[in-house]
């Protein structure tokens, strides 16, 4: 393995030691969702932990948009 993998690799995991990791498993409130708005169960955690911290999910997906999602060429725009 050449060196430059192994300090890109380091430098990850130093990261992902900042990153808090929620495990939502399975779980009712996003099951719920992903039943009301038909969605996927993966997609409908995005939209429980966006309303459960009060943040704006960032998509490219046209359904997430419809759904509350901000395009992230409008993030860009606000550079």
């Amino acid at each position: 393995m050449n060196t430059k993998r192994i300090d890109l690799a380091k430098d990850f995991l130093k990261v992902m030691r900042f990153l808090n990791i929620e495990n939502v498993d399975l779980n009712e409130e996003v099951l719920t969702i992903a039943i009301n708005e038909n969605l996927t169960y993966y997609d409908a955690v995005f939209l429980f932990l966006s309303k459960k911290y009060k943040i704006p999910i960032v998509s490219d997906d046209n359904y997430l948009i419809i759904k509350g999602a901000i395009r992230s060429s409008e993030i860009i725009k606000g550079l």
